[in-house]
């Protein structure tokens, strides 16, 4: 198709620009180092199209990707000033494509410790890039020799690209010293393996809920209450992915560095509550913020940490009574609840004005079994205890908001009632223990 006023892309023949010069926006100060390169060099500013400057680029007022579009269709050179930024950029790559398609001469030119072997895109390391290599530039000169009308007499094009090449990667050195300089604590603590990898793993939680606060109590109380807590299910999920990952533990360490802090209830029911419901916790603001901008080696650590847990069953076999009930901190009246529970084939446990019925039963199990009444008198703490490991939701709350009746969680009642060897012989040494020792008066 002639090209005429119709056409898109036409540019009149005395406004076209013969070298375009592809560069990222991040990357302004190089790439207009550059454009004075080639200037020195004796290249007329005239035919370049450089867009970051009005008088080689794009006026004020018009389309920027149209007119970049159009001249890049009417030039005959472009020269890619390839940096991690170029990469990064959706606009330079497509500037890269219309190229390809167009079947421009290409000049890449390499900047900030880039090799062929990096090269991205359809301008590959098939083509013929450029660097610091005195061959290189000599090939550069002979590229762009037809463009060059005036030689400059003090300096050679050697010379004039050399110093622009090496002063454009001290530009992007000193960039990413800077950028490393601005590194987050959270990040270098990250990268020193300073975190164990528990508590990278619950990182890596907050990262994929992408929220710097994670709800996962059973449940939330309030007048129109209960209701789910929304990441209830995404943490369970999530931690069944890992192999021996505590997330209890973690919490507990980050919250000793006052990385994250628990959540409480803050509504009006949970402010009138003489034990303030937990139901949740976050990890401070700014340090989500830095959590979510973390750099490829940071990010690097974390993979390979999380790949070093991965379960690849996808299923993690721990079951949370067994947890409980073999650890030292489980209280004896706490283990009787459960062997109660188990007894009875329990997945319900009543609070409050609910309490004197399920207190009740407790008594004739008791009476049932010969013990003493250990259970039914301290129910209550037992309960508390209950609640406090998180092994249970809120079924039924009172017209006041308050939970009444409380159900094992989803998935528990199955661990409950399928408890290992060694927990069972516990519970039963329990019981044993509290066998009534009262003498029968006869």
């Amino acid at each position: 198709m002639l090209q005429n006023e119709k056409d898109e892309s036409f540019v009149p023949q005395d406004q076209r620009k013969a070298i375009f010069i592809s560069h990222s926006s991040r990357d302004e100060n190089i790439a207009s180092k550059l454009v004075d390169a080639l200037i020195e060099m004796g290249i007329d500013k005239d035919i370049l199209f450089y867009s970051s400057r009005p008088e080689t680029g794009i006026e004020v007022g018009n389309q920027l990707e149209k007119k970049l579009y159009e001249n890049l269709r009417s030039s005959e050179v472009v020269i890619f000033v390839l940096t991690d930024n170029f990469y990064r950029s959706p606009i330079c790559m497509n500037e890269m494509g219309a190229a390809w398609i167009l079947n421009k001469e290409v000049v890449p030119i390499l900047l900030g410790g880039l090799t062929p072997d990096g090269m991205q895109g359809v301008i590959d390391k098939k083509y013929i890039a450029f660097s610091t290599e005195k061959d290189d530039v000599t090939r550069l000169e002979k590229k762009l020799l037809k463009y060059i009308t005036k030689r400059n007499t003090f300096k050679t094009t050697q010379e004039i690209f050399s110093a622009f090449l090496n002063g454009a990667n001290e530009m992007i050195d000193g960039d990413n010293k800077a950028k490393q300089d601005n590194i987050s604590e959270i990040e270098k603590n990250i990268v020193a393996n300073r975190f164990t990898d528990d508590e990278i793993i619950l990182f890596n939680l907050f990262i994929e809920l992408n929220n710097n606060r994670i709800e996962d109590g059973c449940y939330n109380y309030g007048p129109n209450g209960p209701y789910p807590k929304k990441d209830e299910e995404k943490q369970k999920s999530y931690i069944s992915q890992y192999i021996d990952f505590d997330i209890d533990k973690s919490k507990q360490m980050l919250m000793e560095s006052s990385i994250i802090d628990e959540l409480y209830d803050s509504s009006e029911v949970g402010k009138s509550s003489s034990e303030p419901e937990y139901i949740g916790y976050e990890i401070k603001i700014e340090l989500f913020r830095d959590l979510i901008n973390l750099t490829d080696a940071a990010k690097k650590k974390i993979e390979a940490i999380l790949l070093k847990h991965k379960n690849s069953t996808g299923f993690q076999n721990i079951n949370k009574f067994d947890e409980v009930i073999l650890s030292d901190k489980a209280t004896e009246f706490e283990l009787l609840l459960y062997k109660y529970m188990i007894d009875r084939t329990l997945t319900t446990l009543g609070d409050r004005w609910m309490a004197s019925k399920q207190i009740a039963d407790i008594q004739q199990w008791e009476r049932d079994n010969e013990l003493n009444n250990e259970l039914s008198v301290h129910y209550d703490s037992a309960l508390r205890r209950i609640i406090y490991n998180k092994l249970v939701t809120v079924k039924n709350c009172t017209s006041y908001g308050n939970p009444r009746e409380y159900e094992l969680c989803a998935g528990y009642a199955e661990m409950l009632f399928n408890i290992n060897g060694a927990s069972e012989k516990k519970l039963n040494k329990i019981l044993e223990k509290n066998k009534d020792a009262t003498e029968i008066p006869f």
